[in-house]
């Protein structure tokens, strides 16, 4: 399956996908709808940490394999997918339901179509000719 997401261009998203979760209750006034807010501030929380702990340059402490970030990526927008319904906000709050799918899909597309598997080739051959070069 050919995969066009670079890693790069994933992990420099995920950045503002932080955001627009942690600001969209506040922004687009569903603040009061408290499950829709907790839905998004914890996914919000997920986005961060899980940017922070990936094997990438913008991790903090490189925990987890890309593989399993797009993995949790696929899941994340499977629960934004699903939480308006399931948790009852989807009559109260349309503004809430409109950024969970949007981003919900936005979510699976990035887990599906990103290039986890060739993302690491061009530094680890860089590595590998340091180590050659050194011997």
């Amino acid at each position: 399956m050919n995969r066009p997401i670079p890693v790069r261009a994933h992990m420099f998203s995920e950045p503002a996908l932080f955001f627009v979760l942690l600001l969209a209750p506040f922004v687009l006034d569903f603040a009061d709808f408290h499950a829709a807010r907790n839905i998004s501030i914890a996914a919000a929380i997920v986005v961060l940490v899980g940017t922070l702990l990936t094997n990438w340059p913008l991790s903090v402490v490189r925990v987890i394999p890309l593989p399993v970030h797009g993995v949790i990526d696929i899941v994340l927008g499977l629960v934004l997918i699903v939480a308006p319904f399931a948790l009852g906000y989807s009559d109260d709050s349309t503004a809430a339901v409109v950024v969970h799918l949007i981003l919900g899909l936005g979510l699976l597309v990035a887990g599906f179509m990103t290039n986890w598997s060739g993302a690491h080739d061009r530094a680890d051959l860089r590595r590998r000719r340091h180590e050659n070069a050194k011997r």
